[in-house]
């Protein structure tokens, strides 16, 4: 019996060249999580990772109308390469982000 590399002879799975058009438009390097009190500081911190080359979705921005904010959320997610979850620390600092 011939031994082969695992998975050989089972379909191939599907990667990012078999995702349509606007999968990929909608694709972002880095998911940017935050509270809304530290919107300026995602704004900037946004702007420099773009400036390296990065591209990135935050809510505020890359939102639209239609889906509700937790699919949309979710999406993005899902479809990015790397979460960035800003954290600050206060005394009213939201519960959850």
């Amino acid at each position: 019996m011939k031994r082969g590399r695992p998975g050989a002879g089972s379909p191939p799975r599907p990667g990012r060249a078999a995702l349509d058009r606007a999968a990929i438009e909608r694709m972002r390097d880095i998911f940017i999580s935050h509270v809304e009190e530290d919107f300026p500081v995602v704004q900037e911190l946004a702007q420099g990772l773009e400036a390296a080359g990065y591209s990135t979705w935050y809510y505020e921005r890359d939102s639209g109308a239609g889906p509700s904010c937790l699919l949309q959320t979710r999406d993005a997610i899902m479809s990015a390469q790397a979460v960035l979850l800003l954290v600050a620390f206060s005394e009213d600092s939201a519960v959850w982000v």
